[in-house]
């Protein structure tokens, strides 16, 4: 279902929402599930570096793969972050399809 519209969704469409929802959530604000999410917004105001490119990459990966098991992920692209923003861009196989998947761009912060 689109989280905005209330009309259905699927394929692609609803994995990207899904994408958007999970890296978009801190972990510990969804009560009753306070593990999901990721781990983003502590990094949206480090210094930035190849240090903070890598940990963002990281996080991503570690969330999407945690909580979204439709998609296997190929690349995660960091396109831009500074002055307390963090946009990335997924690449990866959509498993139910068995098709590539590009996300759109994530934006936090």
């Amino acid at each position: 279902m689109n989280a905005q519209t209330g009309r259905p969704l699927s394929g692609d469409a609803h994995l990207n929402q899904s994408i958007i929802n999970i890296l978009t959530t801190p972990v510990g604000t969804r009560v009753l599930r306070r593990d999901y999410g990721s781990h983003l917004f502590n990094l949206i105001d480090s210094p930035l570096d190849g240090i903070l490119v890598s940990n963002i990459r990281k996080e991503t990966a570690i969330a999407i793969n945690k909580w979204e098991p439709r998609l296997k992920i190929e690349r995660v692209y960091v396109l831009e972050a500074g002055n307390g923003f963090i946009e990335v861009g997924i690449e990866g196989v959509n498993l139910e399809s068995s098709t590539f998947f590009r996300s759109g761009r994530v934006r936090l912060g």
